[in-house]
């Protein structure tokens, strides 16, 4: 399975949305994330 493998990198954030309206959140927190 890739995300347990890229929840091991760091930097990356690895993350799993219900809905789009979720994916929609977390790629607008995603891209304000100083980190």
């Amino acid at each position: 399975c890739f995300a347990a493998w890229y929840g091991h990198c760091p930097g990356l954030k690895v993350v799993s949305p219900w809905s789009s309206e979720d994916a929609k959140g977390l790629i607008k927190s995603a891209i304000r994330d100083n980190n």
